[in-house]
């Protein structure tokens, strides 16, 4: 049976294969790196998510090996390039290894810093410790320093979501909801509690490492106490409430963002269809519905339509 490392070894030298000239950075995130790889391990657990920073998106997406013919002419590639320079693209190949989130180098700061819409749910992603498994000469300096201000950021939202005392391990998962919210889950949900805790306790040391420093910086910076065992936020209930709303508002886009993918495929496929649902139904917005309806129409036809065959997700 092939190890962690096998596939990891893998897929990183297929993409440097592709792309010798144009990869910044490779990181890795997801099930694959928190999870156990074993028999059982279910499909998604073998499959490793990455990010990469793309230097030259031209060369990249003339490189780039895509499964499904529709996506190999020099058309189809203009329009995924164009798509890539206004919003993160990800990728997904049914019979890839791998995942890939595609992000400009040249727009990774803008689009990573806070208050950005666009780049929300990346943030997310990257509030949880990632596998460097790449980083060219020249570069760690300048993501490095970004993925702090992304780390102190998703600290700051973390406090803003609590207005009681709470314990240490219970603020690390409201942290790492952070990245289910922004793509479109509802992270206080019991049902994803589980989910979360079990992220924080199989990378308990990383977490740490990354965080802990972080922390004692800002309760310091904000006067928030903590006695070894909990922390005091000074938010109150309506302060917690109204942040939430304002998280529900930057999250719209990342169904935006799907659905600038979509709008690439010749057929729209499932994948994308489905969450670009499940975005809808968690937000059950009318604001979100009348913002797609405007702006895609069509791919606002194929999504009725799908939700017309299932009628468990509604609109």
């Amino acid at each position: 049976m092939q190890t962690k490392r096998d596939l990891l070894d893998i897929c990183t030298c297929e993409l440097q294969d592709m792309h010798p000239d144009n990869i910044d950075a490779i990181f890795g995130n997801g099930s694959f790196f928190h999870g156990n790889l074993d028999e059982e391990a279910t499909d998604k657990e073998r499959t490793i998510d990455f990010i990469i920073l793309i230097d030259d998106l031209d060369g990249f997406y003339k490189n780039h090996v895509f499964e499904m013919p529709e996506l190999s002419t020099d058309e189809s590639r203009q329009r995924l390039k164009e798509v890539n320079e206004k919003s993160i693209l990800y990728i997904h190949q049914t019979q890839s290894r791998y995942r890939i989130t595609v992000v400009p180098t040249e727009k990774f700061t803008e689009w990573t810093s806070p208050g950005s819409s666009i780049g929300y749910f990346l943030r997310g992603r990257m509030h949880k410790p990632l596998e460097e498994v790449l980083m060219m000469p020249g570069k760690a300096e300048l993501i490095g320093e970004q993925l702090r201000n992304i780390r102190k950021e998703a600290i700051a939202h973390t406090f803003r979501m609590i207005h009681k005392p709470t314990f240490e391990y219970y603020f690390f998962t409201k942290l790492i909801s952070l990245s289910y919210r922004a793509e479109g889950w509802r992270g206080g949900e019991a049902i994803l509690f589980g989910k979360h805790r079990k992220i924080f306790k199989s990378q308990k040391d990383k977490f740490y490492e990354i965080y802990k420093s972080l922390i004692e910086e800002y309760i310091k910076e904000h006067d928030i106490r903590y006695d070894g065992y909990c922390y005091y936020p000074n938010t109150t209930r309506k302060e917690t409430a109204q942040f939430k709303r304002e998280l529900g508002k930057m999250k719209s886009f990342y169904a935006k963002i799907l659905l600038n993918l979509q709008s690439v495929y010749p057929d729209p496929q499932d994948f994308y269809t489905r969450k670009i649902l499940r975005v809808i139904k968690m937000q059950n917005s009318n604001l979100m519905y009348k913002l797609i309806s405007r702006t895609y129409p069509a791919a606002l036809a194929y999504t009725e339509h799908v939700a017309n065959k299932n009628p468990d997700v509604r609109i």
